[in-house]
């Protein structure tokens, strides 16, 4: 058997908290040449349709992160600093 063409769906749904999500795909298809590997080129479009993925929620985790951060500054100093501590400690593993 010979393949010929790859189509690859991936996509990502991120919950945004008061039972609402959202789906973000990309899909990706490409012809295989004569001599092509096709375990290659599928390992290039997974890739890319991850980044065009991860590029569309970018915004999306700014936000958040800003949330996050507003709710972080508004508790008393002593939990800031607790909390922030711990967000820290959480990048570091």
């Amino acid at each position: 058997m010979r393949v010929t063409k790859i189509s690859l769906r991936y996509g990502r749904t991120v919950n945004l908290g008061n039972f609402e999500s959202v789906k973000v795909e990309c899909e990706i298809e490409a012809e295989i040449e004569e001599g092509d590997d096709p375990a290659s080129a599928r390992k290039v479009l997974h890739e890319q349709v991850k980044a065009d993925v991860r590029e569309q929620l970018l915004p999306l985790a700014k936000l958040r992160m800003e949330q996050v951060n507003e709710i972080i500054s508004s508790l008393p100093a002593d939990l800031q600093a607790a909390v922030k501590a711990s967000l820290n400690e959480e990048k570091r593993k």
